[in-house]
């Protein structure tokens, strides 16, 4: 069986061919468990020490304890407070120590979003249906004639999402007749 390969554009090398590991779940692992306890060790910005923006290239990047991060999913959203990093106080860059992305992560794994199954079905001459559970219906806020775009993303996977436009798929304002007209 040939190893599966990748290749890799180098401006310096040109293409370069590299074997892509397979790796079992439990590999996967035990590797994903190691770069996490790295990463919770690992302090990157020294309180007290200047570092050089990597947007603005000031010296003026420095360690941060009061950083705040908004996490949202769905219709759910957590505030996280005094988050440890570092800030420029010159154009307000600022990126969160390994600790606390997975900090982030944890949360959002917390929220999961639901999952749901829709039916599908034939609803005429080769035509396909889909019959959505009233949860979805509901969050998503689907009515008849809602525009879906799908996303194949694999043979067993799929993104959906909704189209929006301004003024489509709305209810329809009442009109009110002015006082003395008719």
């Amino acid at each position: 069986m040939k190893k599966r390969t990748i290749v890799v554009r180098d401006p310096d090398f040109g293409p370069i061919e590299l074997p892509v590991e397979e790796l079992s779940e439990a590999q996967w692992n035990l590797t994903r468990e190691r770069i996490r306890a790295r990463l919770m060790k690992s302090v990157l910005w020294k309180p007290g020490r200047i570092y050089e923006c990597p947007e603005c290239h000031r010296r003026a990047f420095a360690a941060a304890q009061d950083l705040v991060q908004e996490v949202r999913r769905a219709d759910k959203v957590v505030i996280l407070k005094n988050l440890h990093g570092a800030r420029c106080s010159q154009c307000g860059f600022r990126v969160l120590d390994g600790r606390e992305e997975l900090r982030i992560d944890d949360e959002y794994e917390r929220m999961s979003a639901s999952r749901h199954e829709a039916a599908v079905s034939r609803v005429g001459r080769g035509t396909l249906g889909t019959y959505w559970p009233k949860a979805v219906e509901r969050s998503l806020e689907l009515k008849p004639g809602t525009r879906l775009e799908v996303d194949v993303l694999a043979p067993d996977s799929a993104m959906i999402r909704v189209v929006r436009r301004p003024g489509h798929n709305r209810k329809p304002r009442r009109q009110c007749s002015k006082p003395g007209s008719s």
